[in-house]
């Protein structure tokens, strides 16, 4: 039988615990959570071990990208040392021989994600996925084309995403605009399968030949 002292102390705990776990969710309450869709996870969500060979120029030359990391977490945003809000971030950080690439998925809101694409030199692509549907920048120099399916390399792709982004950069020293054009052709389920660099120093087109994404 219990004694009266070791019943106030049970009373205590079980208080305890309580009054824990109403400030614990109560602190939940005062910062928002804000998840990716898992419907743009079928656009950049590569895990470690996904590759992607790709032949240069329609030629024998091959280039070779494969994931070799993954991330996946949440950003917190704190003000004045208060949480205010969280947001589900993905990274797959890819390379080749000779640089590095990343697919980068944020969700800003529940209804506002985006998927950025970035290489080491600076080309740089956003994907903003707004309700459920991906929609133009008000930048006038890119502009979203959804495509229902290509032919690359005597294969068919279907839901694909085309972007074109066209950066001009005027170097005062020579007096010059330098024009770089970037083109990315991304499919559902598969990654980018067609990319065109084009400026001054280079001017290249990168089919995908063969993918394994995990």
């Amino acid at each position: 039988m219990l004694t009266q002292k070791i019943k106030y102390l049970l009373y205590g705990i079980v208080f305890l615990l309580f009054t824990d776990l109403v400030f614990t969710s109560c602190l939940k309450q005062n910062y928002k959570v804000y998840f990716i869709s898992d419907a743009l996870k079928l656009w950049g969500d590569f895990k470690t071990g996904s590759y992607w060979i790709y032949s240069i120029d329609s030629l024998e030359s091959e280039d070779s990208i494969y994931v070799y990391d993954y991330q996946s977490g949440f950003y917190d945003g704190i003000v004045d040392d208060k949480m205010q809000y969280r947001e589900e971030t993905i990274e797959s950080s890819m390379k080749n021989e000779n640089k590095s690439f990343y697919y980068e998925l944020f969700a800003f809101t529940n209804d506002t994600n985006a998927i950025i694409y970035s290489e080491d030199e600076g080309n740089f692509v956003m994907y903003i996925y707004y309700k459920n549907t991906f929609i133009n920048a008000e930048n006038e120099n890119e502009h979203i084309v959804e495509m229902d399916s290509i032919l690359i390399l005597n294969k068919w792709y279907h839901n694909i995403l085309y972007k074109k982004t066209i950066e001009k950069t005027y170097y005062r020293d020579s007096n010059v605009w330098q024009v770089d054009t970037f083109e990315l052709w991304i499919a559902k389920n598969v990654g980018i399968i067609k990319k065109h660099l084009a400026n001054e120093n280079e001017n290249h087109t990168y089919e995908l030949k063969r993918f394994n994404v995990l």
